[in-house]
């Protein structure tokens, strides 16, 4: 670790010196540009307002390429690939969207409140209920074991441990109640989330997959 740091050290060295060395050659150059300038004007019995705007003008013509090249492009480079990469998290997202949203095991994403937020295509078929429908409903409607509270407490417990594995059943829209085995976890994001994939429980005989 130490042989690492003392690496990085000597590596930052060039590095360090190489800026001094510019800003000093700047500084050289610059000092050298506006006296000679100076010297120029002089012999042209100038305003003091002309002489003054006439050495900003220089200044900035002098410091407009150096901007430019060590400034300016690598600033707009570093934009242009943080813009590539938010595009490239972008495209990933909307990708596995559709990976979740046509998965075979169903999937749903709940607040610590219990309250559903997203919900696949595979849940809504095994329910019967809509998107739609789901998106305005707590995960304690659809619950046919556990009572809310009991549902609030097991959510807690989810919390502290990060994750969990259990059996359930959900009340389906026409009444019908599956067995499923869940596998959720907790995320520590946007106030708290859960994201439970869930199937058909294969211990219960005669039940079809949907």
């Amino acid at each position: 670790m130490q042989k690492a740091d003392n690496r990085k050290k000597m590596d930052s060295l060039p590095l360090n010196r190489l800026y001094v060395g510019l800003v000093l050659a700047i500084l050289v150059v610059e000092t050298a540009v506006m006296l000679a300038f100076h010297f120029f004007l002089e012999t042209l019995h100038l305003a003091p307002l002309v002489e003054g705007l006439a050495d900003s003008l220089v200044l900035v013509i002098f410091l407009m390429p150096i901007l430019h090249f060590l400034f300016y492009r690598p600033l707009s480079s570093q934009i242009a690939r943080y813009k590539q990469a938010l595009e490239s998290i972008q495209e990933l997202k909307i990708s596995y969207g559709v990976i979740i949203r046509t998965a075979m095991d169903s999937f749903w994403l709940t607040d610590i409140q219990g309250r559903i937020l997203e919900v696949n295509d595979s849940y809504c078929r095994l329910t019967g209920y809509s998107r739609q429908e789901l998106l305005t409903m707590p995960i304690s409607e659809v619950e046919a074991r556990e009572k809310p509270e009991d549902t609030q407490r097991h959510i807690q417990r989810i919390i502290e441990s990060g994750s969990d594995r259990f059996e359930s059943k959900h009340r389906c829209k026409d009444g019908r109640i599956v067995d499923l085995e869940v596998s959720v976890n907790y995320l520590a994001v946007e106030g708290g989330r859960l994201l439970p994939f869930c199937a058909i429980s294969l211990s219960v005989k005669g039940v079809k997959f949907c």
